[in-house]
């Protein structure tokens, strides 16, 4: 996660079956306890298990949705065989919308 600079990372199976995430927020709540830090932990400990991911052909929406009702912040996009390819936070999608309430904006000026 630090390498990639990334708050998430895809924990796989067999190299392609997605089995889970860990998140900067399990290590906050599952690694670093209040008696210290717990490196006892196997990953399958830590990671949150068959987290909510989707295809390219889903819409913008049902992320947003999900995000929402389900309160995290990153979303894994993955290809027809489940196998991760991109993470996508809601700060990308913030942006996205800025630029377009702000090109809305310059072209009724």
């Amino acid at each position: 996660m630090s390498d990639s600079k990334l708050p998430i990372a895809a924990v796989s199976e067999w190299g392609t079956l997605l089995k889970g995430i860990i998140t900067d927020r399990d290590f906050l709540t599952k690694v670093f306890v209040k008696d210290g830090v717990d490196l006892s932990k196997s990953i399958t400990e830590i990671m949150t298990e068959q987290p909510h991911s989707m295809m390219m052909k889903h819409h913008i929406v049902y992320a947003l949705n999900n995000m929402a009702k389900f309160r995290y912040r990153n979303i894994l996009i993955v290809d027809e065989d489940k196998f991760p390819v991109l993470n996508a936070e809601l700060i990308h999608f913030l942006k996205f919308f800025s630029k377009i309430i702000e090109s809305s904006e310059l072209a009724d000026a």
